[in-house]
């Protein structure tokens, strides 16, 4: 029998706030740069700031929120990204495309890395 542990981030009175989707380094590393970015992002959209929503996109997409075909329809919504902005896709772009393209073919991502 094989299985995995289940990652949760939680707040202090022990709300699932986030469950950690992929289990590598690097997805681990993701999520712990992009998950408060994501909730300042939110917060701040909520309280009536303009002109985030492609970075809120960005951190959403990062954590595995929105899928490789869902994001890159709604990237021709956002007309002019900032080099910053691009720089931050690009890898996301890529490995995105790559999992859905391995999960068209019927494999399971987690078994060929």
């Amino acid at each position: 029998m094989r299985g995995f542990p289940t990652l949760l981030f939680l707040d202090a009175d022990g709300e699932v706030l986030m469950k950690q989707g992929a289990r590598s380094v690097a997805a681990f590393e993701r999520s712990l740069h992009y998950f408060p970015r994501k909730r300042e992002l939110e917060a701040r959209i909520e309280a009536g700031e303009q002109g985030l929503e492609a970075d809120l996109f960005i951190a959403r997409f990062a954590l595995g929120e929105i899928g490789w075909e869902e994001a890159s329809a709604k990237l021709a919504e956002f007309k002019q990204l900032t080099s910053a902005q691009k720089k931050a896709l690009a890898p996301l772009l890529v490995d995105a495309e790559i999992m859905h393209l391995v999960r068209s073919a019927g494999r399971d991502p987690e078994k060929i890395r």
